[in-house]
């Protein structure tokens, strides 16, 4: 028989007898505080699943809020790009009164980007430069891809004048070296006095500066 002395008795018949262990256990504990980790147990399993699906929930979200702010970008440069067509349309309506008061220029012809058809004696002399190799082809295919060209004679010496024109709202570095480049290419093909300017609707001091080291005319045209 075994003899308890004290509590140490009691510890050390729990660890030789196991299943007096657990007989003890049921007898001082309730059957809530025995069932106690099961349920924890459980409740850590609900809560994963629960984590699992807020991940989901969340990478859906994620997911749904990139698709809409690509289609918010794609939306804006469809909103840019027809604005953009809608100024240089009104720009090329009235872009012979523009330049004419701008620069006295009488018998404004354009012949590059017009409403009606283009200039095509322009584009054969083009293509004639290219035969003489005064000009590249990569240089022609540069100065036709000018938004506006034109010329007209000035007052009061009635000189030839040529011009060539990039319009854009806003004015970027790019649009100024653009009309440099293609009208030097069109001076050296043509002969002619070419001047470059960029047609926008402002123009930051930057750009102002770009516009003068680079001798480019930069004129003001509201939408």
């Amino acid at each position: 028989m075994t003899t308890v002395n004290d509590f140490t008795d009691i510890l050390r018949i729990i660890r030789e007898q196991p299943e007096w262990g657990e007989a003890l256990r049921s007898a001082l504990l309730s059957k809530e505080v025995l069932e106690l980790p099961q349920r924890l147990a459980e409740f850590s399993e609900a809560a994963n699943k629960r984590f699992d699906r807020l991940e989901s929930d969340v990478a859906e979200l994620k997911a749904g809020q990139a698709r809409l702010e690509g289609t918010v970008s794609l939306l804006q440069g469809q909103v840019g790009n027809l604005r953009g067509s809608s100024y240089q349309l009104n720009v090329k309506t009235k872009i012979a009164s523009i330049v004419s008061e701008r620069f006295a220029l009488d018998e404004i012809r354009v012949l590059k980007g017009s409403l009606a058809a283009d200039d095509n004696a322009f584009f054969r002399f083009l293509l004639n430069a290219v035969a003489q190799d005064v000009i590249s082809e990569p240089d022609r295919g540069e100065v036709l891809s000018a938004d506006i060209i034109l010329q007209g004679r000035r007052q009061p010496d009635d000189s030839l004048l040529y011009m060539v024109l990039e319009v854009s709202i806003t004015v970027a570095g790019d649009d100024i070296a653009r009309a440099d480049d293609r009208a030097g290419i069109l001076a050296r093909a043509i002969g002619e006095e070419t001047i470059p300017a960029v047609v926008s609707t402002h123009v930051d001091s930057a750009r102002q500066r770009l516009a003068e080291e680079r001798n480019v005319t930069l004129i003001a045209v509201s939408e």
